[in-house]
Protein backbone atom coordinates (compact mmCIF):
# COMPACT_ATOMS: atom_id res chain seq x y z
CA UNK A 1 0.00 0.00 0.00
CA UNK A 2 1.02 3.37 -0.56
CA UNK A 3 2.80 5.37 2.19
CA UNK A 4 0.69 8.72 1.32
CA UNK A 5 -1.67 8.95 4.23
CA UNK A 6 -1.83 12.77 4.43
CA UNK A 7 -3.42 14.73 7.20
CA UNK A 8 -5.83 15.50 5.19
CA UNK A 9 -6.46 11.96 4.10
CA UNK A 10 -6.49 11.13 7.97
CA UNK A 11 -9.14 14.20 9.02
CA UNK A 12 -11.54 13.09 6.71
CA UNK A 13 -11.63 9.42 8.23
CA UNK A 14 -11.83 10.74 11.62
CA UNK A 15 -14.67 13.47 10.70
CA UNK A 16 -17.34 12.02 12.61
CA UNK A 17 -15.18 10.31 15.34
CA UNK A 18 -15.38 11.46 19.40
CA UNK A 19 -13.71 10.04 22.52
CA UNK A 20 -14.65 8.31 24.99
CA UNK A 21 -13.13 8.17 28.48
CA UNK A 22 -13.19 4.45 29.63
CA UNK A 23 -10.48 4.55 32.21
CA UNK A 24 -8.54 7.85 33.76
CA UNK A 25 -6.71 7.05 36.84
CA UNK A 26 -3.18 9.01 37.01
CA UNK A 27 -1.09 7.47 34.20
CA UNK A 28 -3.32 4.71 33.76
CA UNK A 29 -5.59 5.89 31.28
CA UNK A 30 -7.91 3.85 28.64
CA UNK A 31 -9.67 6.36 25.86
CA UNK A 32 -11.77 5.20 22.59
CA UNK A 33 -11.97 7.19 20.15
CA UNK A 34 -15.15 5.69 18.41
CA UNK A 35 -16.80 6.30 14.88
CA UNK A 36 -20.75 5.43 14.65
CA UNK A 37 -20.93 6.51 10.91
CA UNK A 38 -17.49 4.13 9.95
CA UNK A 39 -16.43 1.88 12.92
CA UNK A 40 -13.59 0.77 10.46
CA UNK A 41 -11.72 3.64 11.63
CA UNK A 42 -12.48 3.54 15.64
CA UNK A 43 -9.23 3.32 17.34
CA UNK A 44 -8.12 3.10 21.48
CA UNK A 45 -5.61 5.08 23.31
CA UNK A 46 -3.72 3.59 26.40
CA UNK A 47 -1.67 4.72 29.05
CA UNK A 48 0.41 3.43 31.70
CA UNK A 49 3.54 4.53 33.34
CA UNK A 50 6.51 5.10 30.82
CA UNK A 51 4.29 3.99 28.09
CA UNK A 52 1.24 4.95 25.43
CA UNK A 53 -0.46 1.70 23.31
CA UNK A 54 -2.59 3.29 19.67
CA UNK A 55 -4.76 0.20 18.71
CA UNK A 56 -7.05 -0.02 15.78
CA UNK A 57 -8.48 -2.97 14.18
CA UNK A 58 -5.77 -3.42 11.51
CA UNK A 59 -2.35 -1.89 13.73
CA UNK A 60 -0.93 -1.69 17.34
CA UNK A 61 2.17 0.45 18.21
CA UNK A 62 3.68 0.69 21.46
CA UNK A 63 5.75 3.53 22.66
CA UNK A 64 8.04 4.76 25.80
CA UNK A 65 10.14 7.57 25.93
CA UNK A 66 8.85 9.39 29.51
CA UNK A 67 6.65 8.61 32.38
CA UNK A 68 4.00 10.41 30.80
CA UNK A 69 3.54 9.98 27.48
CA UNK A 70 0.89 12.42 26.60
CA UNK A 71 3.30 15.10 27.21
CA UNK A 72 5.74 13.20 25.65
CA UNK A 73 3.45 13.27 22.34
CA UNK A 74 1.37 16.67 23.19
CA UNK A 75 1.92 19.72 21.16
CA UNK A 76 3.71 22.62 22.50
CA UNK A 77 3.68 26.33 21.09
CA UNK A 78 6.53 25.68 18.71
CA UNK A 79 5.58 22.33 17.69
CA UNK A 80 2.91 23.58 16.46
CA UNK A 81 4.46 26.34 14.41
CA UNK A 82 6.64 23.77 13.01
CA UNK A 83 3.05 21.77 11.65
CA UNK A 84 1.47 25.51 10.17
CA UNK A 85 4.60 25.75 8.58
CA UNK A 86 4.59 22.53 6.46
CA UNK A 87 1.06 23.48 6.10
CA UNK A 88 -0.75 21.68 8.98
CA UNK A 89 -2.91 21.71 12.16
CA UNK A 90 -1.82 18.62 13.47
CA UNK A 91 2.12 18.24 14.92
CA UNK A 92 2.78 14.55 14.28
CA UNK A 93 6.29 13.51 14.01
CA UNK A 94 6.52 9.75 12.70
CA UNK A 95 10.60 9.85 11.91
CA UNK A 96 10.98 10.87 15.60
CA UNK A 97 8.53 8.71 17.24
CA UNK A 98 9.58 5.78 15.39
CA UNK A 99 12.85 5.60 17.84
CA UNK A 100 10.58 5.50 20.60
CA UNK A 101 8.39 2.60 19.56
CA UNK A 102 9.01 -0.58 21.30
CA UNK A 103 6.15 -2.75 20.07
CA UNK A 104 4.17 -3.21 16.86
CA UNK A 105 2.12 -5.69 15.47
CA UNK A 106 3.26 -7.98 12.65
CA UNK A 107 3.13 -5.53 9.57
CA UNK A 108 5.22 -3.01 11.32
CA UNK A 109 5.92 0.66 10.78
CA UNK A 110 7.54 0.17 6.96
CA UNK A 111 6.90 -1.23 3.82
CA UNK A 112 8.93 -1.93 0.71
CA UNK A 113 9.03 0.95 -1.46
CA UNK A 114 9.70 -0.17 -5.41
CA UNK A 115 10.64 3.44 -6.18
CA UNK A 116 12.90 3.77 -2.95
CA UNK A 117 14.62 0.39 -4.55
CA UNK A 118 14.86 2.04 -8.47
CA UNK A 119 16.40 4.69 -7.38
CA UNK A 120 18.64 3.85 -4.56
CA UNK A 121 19.80 0.64 -6.96
CA UNK A 122 20.72 3.18 -9.42
CA UNK A 123 22.75 5.41 -7.10
CA UNK A 124 24.54 2.00 -5.29
CA UNK A 125 25.75 1.27 -8.99
CA UNK A 126 26.65 5.05 -9.96
CA UNK A 127 28.98 4.97 -7.04
CA UNK A 128 30.65 1.92 -7.11
CA UNK A 129 34.65 3.00 -8.05
CA UNK A 130 36.01 -0.83 -9.13
CA UNK A 131 33.46 -0.61 -11.85
CA UNK A 132 34.65 0.82 -14.92
CA UNK A 133 32.25 2.75 -17.43
CA UNK A 134 31.75 -0.08 -19.78
CA UNK A 135 30.69 -2.39 -17.20
CA UNK A 136 28.71 0.42 -14.90
CA UNK A 137 26.71 1.40 -18.14
CA UNK A 138 26.25 -1.93 -19.62
CA UNK A 139 24.83 -3.05 -15.92
CA UNK A 140 22.52 -0.30 -15.75
CA UNK A 141 20.87 -0.94 -18.85
CA UNK A 142 20.64 -4.37 -18.03
CA UNK A 143 18.66 -3.46 -15.02
CA UNK A 144 16.55 -0.99 -16.72
CA UNK A 145 15.30 -3.44 -18.65
CA UNK A 146 15.15 -6.63 -16.26
CA UNK A 147 14.56 -5.41 -12.92
CA UNK A 148 13.48 -1.83 -12.74
CA UNK A 149 10.48 -3.04 -15.03
CA UNK A 150 9.40 -5.42 -12.46
CA UNK A 151 6.99 -5.16 -9.59
CA UNK A 152 8.42 -6.59 -6.17
CA UNK A 153 6.62 -7.48 -3.28
CA UNK A 154 9.71 -7.67 -0.78
CA UNK A 155 13.14 -6.13 -0.64
CA UNK A 156 14.47 -9.45 -0.07
CA UNK A 157 13.43 -10.48 -3.70
CA UNK A 158 14.04 -7.04 -5.59
CA UNK A 159 17.70 -7.17 -3.78
CA UNK A 160 17.97 -10.98 -4.93
CA UNK A 161 17.53 -9.81 -8.77
CA UNK A 162 19.55 -7.14 -8.94
CA UNK A 163 22.62 -9.48 -7.51
CA UNK A 164 21.57 -12.55 -10.17
CA UNK A 165 21.53 -9.74 -12.92
CA UNK A 166 25.32 -8.40 -11.72
CA UNK A 167 26.36 -12.03 -11.41
CA UNK A 168 25.61 -12.20 -15.64
CA UNK A 169 28.02 -9.41 -16.45
CA UNK A 170 30.81 -10.75 -13.65
CA UNK A 171 30.32 -8.07 -11.34
CA UNK A 172 29.68 -9.37 -7.61
CA UNK A 173 26.81 -7.09 -5.54
CA UNK A 174 26.17 -9.23 -2.50
CA UNK A 175 26.62 -6.25 -0.31
CA UNK A 176 23.62 -4.53 -1.47
CA UNK A 177 21.87 -5.79 1.52
CA UNK A 178 24.15 -3.58 3.77
CA UNK A 179 23.82 -0.30 1.24
CA UNK A 180 20.16 -0.22 -0.45
CA UNK A 181 17.28 0.99 1.60
CA UNK A 182 14.08 0.12 -0.41
CA UNK A 183 12.23 0.92 3.11
CA UNK A 184 9.44 3.78 3.61
CA UNK A 185 7.12 4.45 6.53
CA UNK A 186 3.90 2.28 5.98
CA UNK A 187 0.41 3.92 5.72
CA UNK A 188 -0.80 2.55 8.34
CA UNK A 189 1.94 4.05 10.98
CA UNK A 190 1.59 7.32 9.28
CA UNK A 191 -1.96 7.15 10.27
CA UNK A 192 -0.99 6.35 13.68
CA UNK A 193 0.69 9.12 14.05
CA UNK A 194 -2.05 11.68 13.36
CA UNK A 195 -4.33 9.21 15.46
CA UNK A 196 -2.15 10.03 18.63
CA UNK A 197 -1.90 14.05 17.57
CA UNK A 198 -5.40 14.36 16.84
CA UNK A 199 -6.27 11.91 20.26
CA UNK A 200 -4.72 14.21 22.61
CA UNK A 201 -6.22 17.24 21.47
CA UNK A 202 -9.45 15.31 21.72
CA UNK A 203 -8.56 14.26 24.98
CA UNK A 204 -7.42 17.59 26.74
CA UNK A 205 -10.78 19.93 24.89
CA UNK A 206 -12.73 17.21 27.43
CA UNK A 207 -10.13 18.12 30.36
CA UNK A 208 -10.64 21.74 29.64
CA UNK A 209 -14.08 21.66 29.93
CA UNK A 210 -14.12 19.10 32.80
CA UNK A 211 -12.12 22.40 34.65
CA UNK A 212 -14.60 24.63 33.56
CA UNK A 213 -17.66 23.04 35.02
CA UNK A 214 -15.56 22.53 38.46
CA UNK A 215 -14.49 25.62 38.69
CA UNK A 216 -18.22 27.39 37.77
CA UNK A 217 -20.17 24.24 40.43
Amino acid sequence: MSSACTQEIFLRDVRSSYADIVHWNGLHRHVAFRNNIYPNKRFDMITWPGHLCLDNLSETFVFSSQLDMLEYFRATPQRREYAAARGESLWAAPEVWMSRMVGTSMSGHAVFSQAKFVQNTRDFIRIRSHLNEVTRTALLQRLEREVFTREFETEAGALRSVIECGKTLGVDLEDIHFVVDCAEVSYSYLWCCYAIAWGIERIDEIMAKEKQVEAAA
